[in-house]
């Protein structure tokens, strides 16, 4: 971000645009989250995203699910439990500059077991909340 930009943001008041999408219903195979993905993000803007899971583990070292944008891993949730059952109730955080305008979520271990991630189109089950930051969002090293 450029001194001009970030002077602009903070003379133009702008605000810090987010988008909370919830997961509608349970979800027991891998693959692509279709409620929770995010379309039509402007390529080289930072994002953040914060995903929150409710997870249920069945005898399976370890599940996870995770955002991806071109490729990359943004963040990613796990949780395990090889000799019983779990509820994982947690969240993962990523920031990120984007390098295409989506964000896909993904199951990638919840096929062939007892796994569930819960869904009821609500807050009280799995969702998720991007938000685009603003240019005066910069990156330092000052606190050591």
């Amino acid at each position: 971000a450029t001194r001009e930009s970030i002077l602009e943001n903070f003379n133009n008041a702008n605000t810090t645009k987010c988008q909370t999408k919830y997961l509608s219903a349970d979800v027991t195979a891998n693959g692509a989250i279709g409620d929770l993905g995010f379309n039509n993000l402007t390529i080289g803007k930072k994002y953040r995203i914060e995903l929150s899971v409710f997870l249920l583990v069945v005898n399976d070292p370890l599940a996870y699910i995770e955002y991806k944008n071109n490729a990359v891993i943004v963040t990613r949730f796990s949780c395990g439990d090889s000799s019983g059952s779990s509820n994982c109730n947690s969240s993962s955080v990523g920031s990120f500059t984007t390098a295409t305008d989506t964000l896909i979520l993904s199951a990638t271990s919840l096929s062939g077991g007892a796994n569930i991630l819960y869904g009821n189109g609500s807050k009280g089950e799995t969702y998720a909340t991007l938000c685009e930051l603003p240019e005066t969002v910069i990156e330092t090293t000052e606190f050591n």
